[in-house]
């Protein structure tokens, strides 16, 4: 921790990686075995499997660019160009793939350890709970009438309603209307340095990263931003202090 944040009104969270745990590498790699076998072609190796997430890597980056993107464009993007990568091509498959990941993302996503009974004392503390995700509504709300996270938050902002994308400026503005409270009242929390740190911290909101590998000594962090390594541990490092 490089300092004490500001006294809190609200804290806004991140979805995936944050309040869920990442989907697992098998699960997409099931997805993409499916389609490819629908669509007729032999099954990759698992060299080329790897060569799939590093394809994947490469897409997000340049997704990441842009101000705004659906996550359906990006997921069929990384079916179409991994297939061209292995010398072909299915509109059809590139369809089945995006709806079977959609699908698995929506069902079988898991909520990290502790995350309802955080937002619980959260909420009891007197803080205003909501989300600020990169996310198409066709995921975002099965998840949250999946998860349970419904009634203890008070909004949830995708980046497809926003159109806009984290760490474009635009969707942390929207959230920040929506709230109702000044940046400084404001704890953004999240696993990604550009999305949820960097983004949050221009437009003057604190910050919170949840990190389990990164030491503070290997980034250059915003001043005042907390570094937790288990979400459920967020409001003892606050001590619950509310304005």
């Amino acid at each position: 921790m490089t300092g004490q944040p500001p006294p809190l009104r609200a804290v806004l969270f991140d979805l995936g990686g944050t309040l869920f745990e990442p989907l697992p590498r098998e699960l997409t790699e099931r997805n993409l075995l499916a389609a490819v076998e629908a669509a007729g072609q032999p099954a990759p190796d698992a060299q080329a499997l790897r060569s799939y997430h590093e394809l994947r890597a490469e897409i997000e980056t340049a997704y990441a660019a842009q101000s705004f993107f659906l996550h359906r464009d990006l997921v069929i993007d990384c079916f179409t160009q991994f297939a061209a990568h292995l010398g072909w091509s299915d509109e059809r498959a590139a369809e089945s793939f995006f709806v079977a990941q959609r699908a698995t993302v929506t069902t079988q996503l898991r909520l990290r350890d502790g995350v309802v009974e955080l937002l619980g004392r959260l909420r009891d503390a007197g803080l205003v709970c909501a989300i600020v995700s990169n996310i198409d509504d066709d995921y975002l709300l099965p998840l949250l009438a999946r998860s349970g996270l419904e009634p203890l938050l008070a909004w949830a902002l995708s980046s497809e309603s926003a159109r806009s994308c984290k760490p474009d400026p635009e969707i942390y503005r929207q959230a920040l209307q929506r709230i109702g409270f000044a940046p400084a009242e404001v704890l953004f929390v999240g696993d990604s340095l550009a999305n949820d740190v960097l983004g949050p911290a221009r437009l003057g909101m604190g910050t919170c990263w949840l990190t389990e590998r990164a030491s503070q000594s290997e980034v250059e962090l915003p001043d005042d931003c907390l570094v937790v390594r288990r979400l459920d541990t967020l409001d003892g490092l606050l001590g619950l202090t509310v304005s």
